[in-house]
């Protein structure tokens, strides 16, 4: 079983171009969409997916918008299985449960988000939410669909 290599960065470019694909019916797709990354990663989209079709209209829209993505890539094939959009919050409030997890207050949100103490990252995100915080900077937070368990906390890009 190959890995997934995690990576939250801006999109460089799409191939095919958006007009290529946008408006195609399933049948006409191409079998794959390459997304270049700033970085210089790669990975790639299996338009026959109907959840590829879906990722790749929000990464061309945060393309154009030039917002970064949280995407999951397969290590071996460089397929694209997983995509989240990583959003500028306000650190409001910093807690700890029972069990050493952090659960934190961010504005504009009404949910309670999660820091669990068994992340491997647990202490510099705990570390930049705190700054961030006392500081009253944004962050840019990437957190579980349902969950809202914060996965990566960094600075906003310029």
């Amino acid at each position: 079983m190959s890995g997934r290599k995690k990576l939250i960065d801006s999109i460089d470019n799409i191939s095919p171009r958006r007009e290529k694909w946008i408006s195609e019916s399933m049948e006409q797709l191409a079998s794959k969409v390459t997304v270049r990354f700033k970085t210089g990663e790669l990975g790639f989209l299996e338009m026959k997916n109907p959840r590829a079709v879906v990722w790749a209209k929000i990464i061309d829209r945060l393309a154009r918008e030039k917002r970064p993505v949280y995407v999951e890539i397969d290590e071996e094939t460089k397929v694209i299985i997983n995509i989240l959009i990583p959003a500028t919050y306000k650190v409001k409030q910093i807690n700890s449960d029972k069990y050493g997890n952090l659960l934190v207050r961010l504005h504009p949100s009404q949910a309670i988000h999660g820091l669990l103490r068994s992340d491997p990252n647990f202490e510099a995100m705990r570390a930049s939410l705190e700054e961030a915080m006392n500081d009253d900077t944004e962050l840019l937070i990437t957190e579980t669909r349902d969950e809202h368990e914060i996965i990566d906390a960094r600075a906003r890009p310029l």
